[in-house]
This record gives structure tokens, C-alpha cells and sequence, in this order.
């Protein structure tokens, strides 16, 4: 955290008062927050509820009020954090949470908020916890922590960086939402009768449209687990959305006996055996196809489905439905403290067998849904990347408008020799190949081509100066030239040369009439443009403009030129030594 000052957390903060609900008319009704109202995804109260007095749980005692940030004092690893909504105001809140109350004249609410979902923070509490089956942090380490506190005005521009990434990464997160909700209608569409009793097709149980039968995974104690060699195993902690996540899958050593036995493939479907709730109880998994063996472990049935009377993608979506899992599968999961479902109850639940050429149609249809999920899912994972990014470097320091320390005074003035021809044929290249010929992205991926070959190769591509504009920085020569383009005039910059632009401007979009000229721009050049096109290429508008905030950005004045030394100072610590030593 260097370059930030630290104070003490709770002397930023005001005290939460109490009461005891039990002391009041029992028949009074307060809306309480316990720890289970946190959402740990959206970091956001979700079911806060009604309780009367009379039926008080013994911990409900703290009064919270709209902005106090609420952090679970139990298991912090999960980050079970919420900030109190509007609509909570004078609600009652667990003593399983610790009460953060921002004192306005030291801290902004929405920075404390951003801190306590940071990285730091977490791994800090984690440290700090004691209990080894259930461990906790009491409210005095919460209060005794530090937290990087510069002054308000540089806390609320941080909090609203990170706060636009985060609305930017739950866009993202909606849109997958919705998609998911598509995919149930859609099935309800085309099979709906069958679910509401009105049956058009077989039902049958699912142990006779079976291709063999059902199966348990495999055990084993962690000596068979290896670092390297084995076999990947797929564990509850890698199955999430509906797919085997395949990366960093643990590997055992197994017998050829058990290779053959527990070996997955394409026509497999997985489901869990058992969940703390009965949303997770028997719901299916997909494994993604790939070339390398895959095992999987006792906590999962595997479903293989007779394909010649139904295709995998229907099955898994009629298991995964939650209208089908409610009428046909519950019945079969048993519950007690631990949800379940064992292979003979599984055997037996009902599967409605349209025809084939239907289920085709609908597998179809659910393809095109499904790259769509997949295209969401990789902004997303890039948002979450960013995000992390400005996050760490928001709390380190980094994001600051303070001047840029320099240990010497290089001349760099000679990186910013402007090249015109080159210049031309650099936007040229960028917008030929960035989807849509998007003029806000091919602008942005001039910067970080630049950047890229400037950490490389120790030079910019053709000498250009960037202006800290509204959305980020924009390179100055290139950006005057499409205003001249989208005005129909001729820019001054080829006053003096008799060529003809071959380039339009229409909009938001620049069209190329010719590809850029690879005699100009040299290999490594075009590599460097290359990467910054598919790094931005799948951006929106607002992922793009939060991808350039960087420190040199925001520690220039608006509309001011970006010190060469700011741009160098945002690469690796490895390219700066090129330029300072």
C-alpha cells in the first residue's frame, strides 16, 4: 500500500446502536438481516425478512441504517459483505455482522464499501480468523484493521471508478441471467403440456431411456492425489453454471481398471448427489469437449443418455429446469440436513420422450443461445480481470492524480516524433480489422498498441501524443484526423501531399478503402496492434472506457497532454528500466 497514507479503521466510523426486540410488544413486526439475507455474489442485501418481537432471534439486536456497510464476522473468506439499501433503513441486523458507519467527514461510504470487497482486506481478515471448523474475526480486529484513507475528494473519484466497473461486471451479469431465463421459457414453450399434466409424448422413468446404467464416481484418499501426471478429476468445486470448468482440476493416479470405469465423454451428463439446500441437489452438469481423459469423484451420478431417444442437450435441460425439477425431481431428493438423491430414486423420475426431430429443433435453438452465454461469459471473465486490476492498484496508490515521481529527467521528447504516413497507416490496419470499424475502439487500440510496443520495443509506432479526454486517452494526430474525415475536409496534415485518404468516417464508424501497407508498418509494429484489436474487440463502450482509465490517465488534467513518463510508469517494472535505470 505503499504511496497512501493508513488510519485505523473504526476511527473513521460511527457507532451502530442496539435494542432488544424481545423488550418490545411481542405482536410488533422489524425487518431483520441475518447472515444468510447476504448475496456473496452481488454483495447485496437479498432476503431480509419480517420477524415479530415475540420470535426475535437472540442475535438480533443491531439497528443499521441506509449506507452502513455490513461485513460477516464468520468464515471471511467468503466475503459475506452488503452495503444497506434505502429501502432497509431502521431494519435490525445479526451481531453476526460487524456495523460499518462511515463518519461523512473522513471516509465516503462507497470507498469503505469498495475496501472491505478488496483482496487486501479479505486476506487480511482471513489471517486474523481463529476457529479452525468455523472460523470468525470479532468486531475489534475489523475496527483495529488499517485501510489506505487519502483525502475525501480523491476516496469518492476511486469509489466511482471501481463502482462503474463493478455496475459494468452485474450488466454482465444480468444479461447471463437473462439468457438463463430465455433458455427456461423456451423449454416450457416447447414442452410445457407435458409439465402442467396435459401429456402429448411418453413418460417414462429414467432408467429405461438409458444407455447404461447409472453410476457413482470415484474416492480417493489424498495420497492418490499428484501435482503432475495422473488423471484430471472433476470435483463439486469445479462444476458451476451448468459446466465443467476444466482449468486447475485436480489429478490422481489411478489404475487402468478405474481409468475405464470413471472416464467421462461427451454424452455424459453429470449430477450432484447431494447439497446443504435442495437447489443444488440433482442438478446437472455438461462436460465441455476436449481431448485429455477427465475422472469424476463420488460427489456425482453420471447419467448416460440412449441417444437414440434422447439427445443430451434435451435431457440436461429438462433436469435443469427448474418448473421440471420441482414437479419430477424433488419428489425423489431426500432431505434432512444434507439434500440428496441416490441412484435408485434417481432411476425412477419421470422423463417426458418427445420425438426426436423435436428435440433436435429445440438443441438448435439452444445453441445459438448458448454462444451468446459463452461471449457474456468472456466479457465477463475479462470485466472480473479489470476489476481485480483496479482494485489492487486503487488501494496500492495508483489510481491518483498526484504527479507522476520520477527518479530522473530522461529526454523522451524524441518518442513522440510524429510520423504522418505512419500514422495513417496505423488506423488504417486497426480500423480493416476491429469488428464494426468501431471509431471510439480503434482510437483506444492505437493507445494500447502503442503501450505494448512501447514496453517491447522501447518506442511508440509512429510518435503520436495523447490528450486525457473525457473517455479516456485518445491519440491526438489520429483523432484529428477523422474530425477532418467525418467534416469531408481534407486534414492539413497532407496539405502537401496529393494522395487521397483512403479512409471514411460515417458515424461511430471508420471504413478503410484499401488494407494498411505492411511496407510501413513493420512486423512488430502490427503485432502490437494486433493485440490491442482482440483485447478490445469484445469491449462495450463503458469496458473500453474503464480498460484506459490507467494511472497515467488519471494523473493528467483534463484534456492535457499525458507525460511520457506516466505512460512509461504503467508499464512493467522490467520496460521501465529501459527508459530510467
Amino acid at each position: 500500500m505503499s504511496g497512501r497514507s493508513l488510519a485505523q479503521l473504526g476511527t473513521c466510523l460511527s457507532r451502530a446502536s442496539t435494542w432488544n426486540p424481545l423488550r418490545a410488544s411481542a405482536d410488533d413486526l422489524f425487518r431483520y438481516i441475518d447472515l444468510s439475507s447476504v448475496d456473496q455474489d452481488t454483495k447485496s442485501i437479498s432476503d431480509a425478512r419480517e420477524v415479530a418481537c415475540g420470535e426475535a432471534p437472540s442475535r438480533a439486536r443491531q439497528l443499521v441504517i441506509t449506507g452502513d456497510v455490513l461485513v460477516s464476522t464468520v468464515r471471511p473468506n467468503l466475503n459475506g459483505v452488503a452495503r444497506v439499501p434505502s429501502a432497509l433503513d431502521g431494519a435490525t441486523a445479526s451481531t453476526g455482522f460487524c456495523v460499518l458507519r462511515p463518519e461523512p467527514t473522513k471516509i465516503d461510504g462507497s470507498y469503505l464499501f469498495q475496501w472491505v470487497k478488496s483482496s487486501a482486506f479479505v486476506s487480511d481478515m482471513v489471517s486474523k480468523a481463529t476457529g479452525a471448523s468455523y472460523p470468525a474475526v470479532s468486531d475489534r480486529i475489523i475496527f483495529e484493521s488499517s485501510i489506505p484513507l487519502p483525502p475525501l475528494e480523491e476516496q469518492r473519484r476511486i469509489a466511482a471508478i471501481l463502482d462503474q466497473a463493478e455496475t459494468l461486471r452485474a450488466q454482465r451479469r444480468q444479461a447471463l441471467a437473462h439468457l438463463d431465463t430465455l433458455t427456461q421459457s423456451l423449454f416450457l414453450d416447447m414442452f410445457g403440456d407435458d409439465v402442467q399434466g396435459k401429456p402429448r409424448f411418453p413418460v417414462v422413468a429414467l432408467v429405461d431411456v438409458l444407455e447404461t446404467p447409472l453410476q457413482n464416481g470415484a474416492y480417493y484418499p489424498k495420497e492418490e492425489y499428484t501435482v503432475e501426471g495422473g488423471v484430471e478429476m472433476v470435483h463439486m468445486s469445479d462444476a458451476f453454471n451448468g459446466i465443467v470448468h476444466r482449468g486447475g482440476l485436480k489429478r490422481v493416479n489411478c489404475s487402468d481398471a478405474d481409468l475405464k470405469k470413471y472416464l467421462l465423454g461427451e454424452a455424459d451428463i453429470l449430477l450432484a448427489r447431494r447439497s446443504l439446500t435442495y437447489e443444488g441437489a440433482a442438478k446437472p452438469c455438461l462436460i465441455p469437449p476436449d481431448t485429455e481423459p477427465l475422472l469424476f469423484e463420488s460427489s456425482f451420478i453420471r447419467v448416460t443418455p440412449d441417444r437414440t431417444k434422447l439427445l443430451v442437450p434435451y435431457l440436461f435441460h429438462y433436469l435443469g429446469n427448474e418448473t421440471i425439477r420441482d414437479k419430477r425431481v424433488r419428489p425423489f431428493i431426500t432431505q434432512s440436513t444434507i439434500s440428496g438423491i441416490n441412484q435408485s430414486n434417481l432411476e425412477q423420475v419421470p422423463v417426458v420422450v418427445p420425438p426426436l426431430p423435436l428435440q433436435q429443433t429445440f438443441a438448435t435453438r439452444i445453441q445459438a443461445i448458448e454462444a451468446l452465454k459463452a461471449t457474456h461469459r468472456t466479457a465477463l471473465a475479462q470485466l472480473d480481470a479489470l476489476f481485480a486490476s483496479l482494485q489492487q492498484r486503487a488501494f496500492s496508490g495508483e489510481l491518483t492524480r498526484a504527479a507522476v515521481p520520477t527518479r530522473t529527467k530522461p529526454d523522451l521528447s524524441t518518442l513522440c516524433t510524429l510520423e504522418v504516413k505512419k500514422m495513417l497507416e496505423a488506423l488504417i490496419y486497426v480500423a480493416k480489422r476491429m469488428p464494426g470499424h468501431d471509431f471510439y475502439k480503434s482510437l483506444k487500440a492505437l493507445y494500447a498498441g502503442d503501450r505494448q510496443h512501447l514496453e517491447h520495443h522501447g518506442c511508440f509506432i509512429y510518435g503520436e501524443t495523447y490528450e486525457a479526454l473525457e473517455h479516456g486517452p485518445v491519440p491526438k494526430a489520429a483523432y484529428a484526423l477523422t474530425k477532418q474525415l467525418e467534416e469531408a475536409t481534407v486534414s492539413n496534415l497532407f496539405a502537401d501531399d496529393p494522395m487521397s485518404i483512403p479512409l471514411q468516417r460515417t458515424g461511430n464508424q471508420l471504413i478503410p478503402a484499401r488494407d494498411a501497407d505492411f511496407g510501413v508498418l513493420s512486423a512488430s509494429e502490427r503485432k502490437s496492434l494486433d493485440w490491442a484489436i482482440k483485447y478490445f474487440a469484445p469491449m462495450s463502450f463503458g469496458e473500453t472506457k474503464t480498460a484506459t482509465h490507467d494511472s497515467a490517465y488519471l494523473a493528467t488534467a483534463p484534456n492535457a497532454p499525458l507525460a511520457i513518463e506516466a505512460i512509461i510508469r504503467t508499464l512493467p517494472e522490467a520496460a521501465q528500466r529501459r527508459f530510467f535505470g
